[in-house]
């Protein structure tokens, strides 16, 4: 009965987790924030799973230096192993501050020029706009129309065009504007908007391969801690084993994955074999 519930619990939890996501995804497209469909799956990883595995890394590898000489003397691979681990997690934790600050740079430089174009095309769609109901242009009116909010949720691309549309129509009625405020100066400043903030456009694009390759390399550093403490550390704590229990069962304690995220639970997570003494074989 208790194995039922628990299933239970552990679907309704997935379920929950799909439409977390979906949801973050919505409101990401709704705020035009969003440059790569799988960077909030990442980023949610992130801060649970991997960022856990990562906690237990660390702690094993300074429980290692500390106990350095005395595991030296007794398996003297132990030393060249917990180096090793030692680096993974450098390599790691290099890896993802690179995903996470390649493109930020030019993210922001984006937001910027995005900022810069909507304030420049307000005022000439809002010229546009009265232009057209003065003189009972419905067309113009239309395509003129438009609202600061609407223009933040159009995406990059969408914006662009939107934005090439209207200072081709300010242009055609350039000679009507000057009693709204809009000159050719007006307009050039509107154009010089609309290149840059389509180079900060393609600029972002252009990061998704160095981006790509620092998650790969995240990965790729998991794979290699997690191959130095199944195959090599947790292989040679064996042999720890057989002369100093005590060592051995710090060693179990510090391997053991605890879950940083959600709610917290009272009820210890230490394996049998440090609180009974018995031996147990650690999981990454």
């Amino acid at each position: 009965m208790k194995t039922e519930k628990w299933k239970c619990k552990r679907w309704k939890k997935n379920i929950l987790y799909k439409i977390y996501i979906i949801c973050l995804r919505v409101r990401q497209l709704y705020t035009n924030k969003i440059t790569n469909p799988i960077t909030i799956h990442e980023s949610y990883l992130m801060k649970t799973n991997h960022s856990n595995k990562l906690a237990m890394y660390k702690r094993v590898s300074a429980w290692l230096k500390v106990n350095l000489a005395a595991l030296a003397l007794l398996v003297p691979a132990l030393a060249k192993a917990a180096a090793r681990l030692e680096q993974a997690i450098a390599d790691i934790l290099s890896s993802e501050t690179e995903r996470d600050n390649t493109a930020t740079g030019k993210l922001k430089v984006r937001d910027e020029t995005d900022n810069v174009l909507v304030e420049l095309l307000l005022p000439v769609c809002g010229a546009l706009t009265a232009y057209a109901s003065a003189t009972k242009n419905t067309e113009l009116f239309e395509k003129a129309k438009t609202k600061k909010s609407a223009l933040y949720r159009l995406r990059d691309n969408d914006l662009l065009i939107k934005a090439k549309s209207l200072a081709a129509l300010a242009q055609e009625s350039l000679a009507n504007l000057a009693d709204y405020a809009v000159s050719a100066e007006t307009l050039t400043a509107l154009q010089t908007a609309i290149t840059n903030f389509e180079a900060a456009v393609a600029d972002v694009g252009s990061s998704t391969a160095n981006r790509t390759g620092a998650r790969i390399a995240v990965y790729d550093g998991f794979d290699t801690a997690d191959n130095l403490l199944k195959n090599q550390i947790d292989q040679l704590m064996e042999s720890v084993k057989k002369t100093n229990v005590q060592l051995f069962n710090e060693y179990l304690a510090a391997r053991v994955i605890n879950d940083l995220g959600g709610p917290r639970s009272s009820k210890s997570t230490a394996p049998a074999a440090v609180q009974t003494g018995t031996a147990a074989t650690p999981k990454a």
